[in-house]
């Protein structure tokens, strides 16, 4: 569910009073800033950027045997890759799909829904690229929004202390302060109680609760986003250009429903047992499984990982996310998203911009109240329609037909939505993504050092950050 939303955090609050417009089409950050942070991490441009051609890029010695764990994005991009250059691949998938967080549902409506990443982060993006290069059909998301305040639907809202908070998380306003949560910090500054609704949201953008949110961490590691600030929705889907365009090369060589167990990297090869006890030789091991799948200890080193590895995959925060999709007779609704009720802080539009008659609403949860709703089952749908019913008389109930829940957190060989800045976060992103031995290699959405951790295009780039690595370090 790599960043299924995004906002324009610094386009938020009424500009009747400020010079900030409402939230607009629920952008991804807008700031295209000066940090080089992570840049050790990748040395080189990927080459998509830089111009270079792959038949420039070098190759990989005669029968070079690289595994990558895990056929999400990171891991089919990288492997795309790694086979383009010369190098055997073998992909490890522990389930029985391919596109980890990439996924979608064809029979809940009446055109494909996408259960975990949505969106086109920006026009400068490798994501967007290949949509484009492909053919894939796109749309700027222009939806409006409204805010829940009081109980009350409004089209536009004022909050100076929301509008400060928001300025830091967008690098706008200047932050020196302690490393404290975005929900301590709005307390310290008397935010009143309506407001901690949208507060709720913005944090769940983040991938959290507002009290596990970094003030300071999300602005620093933010400032290096660069693929610009505009939002794209698919026609049809996310995996639609995963399965279609990044997968179909290496496909034949995905070996499907084998969790790795153990990694044994202390000699020369590289050996990897997976859960029947199998066991696969390589050169190289890239590891794309997700923050959550390592914080569980459910795959064993041999040496231990270094402790600054550990420390660092414990400290980059990882909380469980959902999507529940709704589906009604009719619309009842006139706005794209409804930003700040108490059990869903924002419930959007499915059906916006499809090519279908179904009316689909979505509701994005994460951290603590995803965690409330999934301890609810089942009945978390009647929770979600009762809240509904509160704000518009009564029609959710009166018109629902079905309902679908996504919960990541319970998806066994993912275990939760996305990464986010956590309090004491630091550099150890950076961390995370150094090789050790230049043998056992780390991507995936977690590692983006580039300020695109979250999205689909940081575990893109991440994945193409180690192909080059390694092409480096074997081909001079």
């Amino acid at each position: 569910m790599i960043a299924v939303l995004r906002l324009n955090i610094k386009q938020l609050i009424h500009k009747q009073t400020y010079e900030y417009a409402k939230f607009v089409g629920m952008k991804r950050r807008s700031f295209i800033k000066k940090s080089s942070l992570g840049a050790s991490a990748l040395s080189v441009l990927p080459y998509w950027l830089s111009g270079c051609k792959k038949d420039e890029l070098g190759t990989f010695p005669e029968g070079f045997k690289i595994i990558v764990v895990g056929a999400g994005a990171a891991g089919l991009y990288a492997a795309k890759k790694m086979k383009e250059q010369g190098a055997q691949v073998q992909i490890l998938e522990a389930s029985g799909l391919i596109g980890g967080r990439i996924r979608k549902n064809e029979d809940f409506a009446d055109f494909p829904i996408d259960l975990g990443a949505e969106w086109i982060h920006g026009n400068k993006s490798l994501s967007h690229q290949l949509a484009q290069d492909s053919g894939f059909q796109f749309f700027e998301d222009q939806g409006e929004e409204a805010f829940l305040v009081n109980g009350q639907i409004q089209s536009n809202y004022s909050s100076s202390i929301l509008e400060n908070i928001t300025g830091i998380l967008d690098g706008d306003v200047g932050y020196n302060g302690p490393d404290i949560s975005i929900l301590q910090y709005a307390q310290q500054q008397g935010m009143a109680s309506q407001d901690f609704g949208i507060l709720e949201y913005i944090a769940g953008e983040f991938g959290t609760s507002a009290e596990s949110l970094s003030l300071l961490h999300t602005q620093r590691e933010g400032e290096a986003w660069s693929s610009g600030n505009k939002d794209f929705k698919f026609k049809r889907t996310y995996f639609d250009l995963l399965n279609e365009v990044i997968a179909p090369s290496v496909l034949e060589h995905v070996q499907f429903n084998s969790p790795v167990t153990s990694i044994n990297y202390s000699a020369e090869k590289v050996v990897v047992t997976i859960e029947n006890g199998d066991t696969f030789e390589a050169d190289r091991v890239l590891i794309t499984a997700s923050l959550a799948v390592l914080k569980s200890g459910i795959i064993s080193f041999s040496p231990a990982l270094p402790t600054a590895k550990q420390q660092a995959i414990q400290s980059i925060g990882m909380d469980t996310g959902m999507k529940i999709l709704l589906k009604f007779s009719q619309d009842f609704w006139s706005e794209t998203s409804l930003i700040g009720a108490d059990n869903a802080p924002v419930y959007w539009n499915t059906s916006y911009g499809k090519d279908g008659s179904s009316h689909v609403l979505s509701a994005f949860v994460m951290g603590n109240k995803a965690a409330q709703l999934t301890a609810l089952g089942q009945d978390a749908i009647s929770t979600l329609l009762g809240e509904l019913d509160a704000v518009y008389n009564g029609q959710a109930t009166a018109t629902y037909l079905e309902g679908l829940i996504m919960d990541w957190g319970q998806e066994p060989y993912i275990r939760g939505a996305y990464s986010y800045s956590s309090l004491g976060i630091g550099n150890q992103r950076t961390v995370l993504a150094e090789s050790i031995d230049n043998k056992v290699h780390f991507a995936g959405e977690a590692t983006a050092t580039n300020g695109h951790f979250q999205t689909v295009q940081g575990a893109l780039e991440s994945g193409e950050r180690e192909f080059l690595a390694m092409l480096e370090s074997v081909s001079g």
